[in-house]
């Protein structure tokens, strides 16, 4: 198929379409008297191919259709298994291709920071292309399953609140989880330069980790976030909802600082929000990692303010946010 056709021609017949927005497809190839090939489209619009992936006998094509000069082959390892059976992932900013048990593949692709963290691609697509239009290729296809979503429960108790603690310090039972980082890691906040900084706790250092500066910063005096009332919403930017736990301040004009949380590369780490800078910052392996698109805390109290009308993250989630909330009363304001 020419790269020159209209999008909408990606999508004519013959072809396979599916639904695939979990970020990963395991797939096996059988019957091969042509070329296979891959399309990845954008999950607003189907007819949009996005990436093209061409599978060849022992090398793959990668070509980025939305910026014409990535353009690249990756080799194929040889496989003593004739079948042809491979993942592929997208996520993490990155899309991933290997064959099966093999875990680090040999397709990566890292441009998909392009996009701003945000997941586009919804649908794939397999075809194969043949010079005398009777080439063959049989597909087995595999999603993993589609996830209805859950209705929480209504909880009675776990009011979140912190405790003090120091290095050495007991544990306390109910100290909500937050992330993983080789372990379970726990939500924290200490001082720092005048700040009162959210953060992560790691038991097996027994020391607490917060981001300021460019910098991951021990500490061994800090707070530990119990309880359970609580839950994670998505979130970017500025949009924070109504309804986020303020677990800090900063240093300049004791600004509400929250907690959030997002994944570098196989690790979910939590850290601090900061509505003015529009970003999550979190302290991992000795620096601070910066995410505009996070998760955020948010406490089951009732809303005061209203959904935003224009188009937002926090919409689709049924979260009023605060940028765009008009305050008609100073009393009502979270801060």
């Amino acid at each position: 198929m020419s790269d020159s056709l209209h999008a909408l021609e990606y999508l004519e017949k013959p072809y396979k379409l599916y639904k695939a927005d979990s970020g990963a497809v395991r797939f096996r190839i059988t019957q091969v008297r042509a070329v296979p090939k891959l399309l990845l489209l954008d999950k607003e619009c189907p007819h949009e191919a996005l990436y093209r992936i061409i599978l060849y006998h022992d090398i793959v094509s990668f070509h980025d259709l939305k910026h014409s000069d990535d353009h690249l082959t990756f080799t194929i390892p040889h496989s003593n298994d004739d079948t042809r059976e491979f993942w592929l992932t997208w996520f993490n900013d990155a899309i991933c291709m290997g064959r099966i048990n093999d875990e680090n593949g040999f397709l990566h692709y890292s441009e998909l920071n392009r996009n701003e963290g945000k997941q586009v691609i919804g649908f794939i697509k397999f075809h194969t292309s043949s010079n005398n239009g009777r080439g063959l290729v049989e597909w087995s296809f595999e999603s993993p399953p589609v996830m209805s979503a859950s209705v929480p429960k209504p909880v009675s108790g776990g009011k979140l609140r912190w405790v003090k603690m120091t290095t050495g310090d007991l544990l306390p039972i109910d100290a909500m989880i937050g992330g993983f980082e080789n372990e379970p890691l726990y939500i924290a906040r200490a001082l720092h330069r005048g700040s009162l900084c959210p953060g992560k706790y790691v038991k097996s250092e027994q020391e607490a980790y917060v981001a300021w500066g460019g910098q991951e910063c021990p500490k061994n005096e800090f707070e530990i976030l119990c309880g359970y009332d609580a839950s994670w919403v998505k979130c970017f930017d500025n949009r924070i909802p109504e309804n986020a736990f303020i677990a800090g301040t900063s240093e300049v004009r004791n600004e509400p600082l929250f907690i959030g949380r997002a994944q570098i590369q196989n690790d979910l780490i939590p850290g601090k929000v900061h509505m003015l800078y529009k970003t999550c910052y979190l302290p991992y392996k000795g620096r601070e990692v910066e995410r505009g698109v996070y998760e955020i805390l948010v406490t089951n109290k009732p809303l005061r303010g209203k959904t935003c009308d224009h188009l937002c993250y926090m919409k689709m989630n049924m979260q009023p946010c605060i940028g765009p909330t008009p305050n008609t009363h100073a009393e009502e304001s979270p801060f």
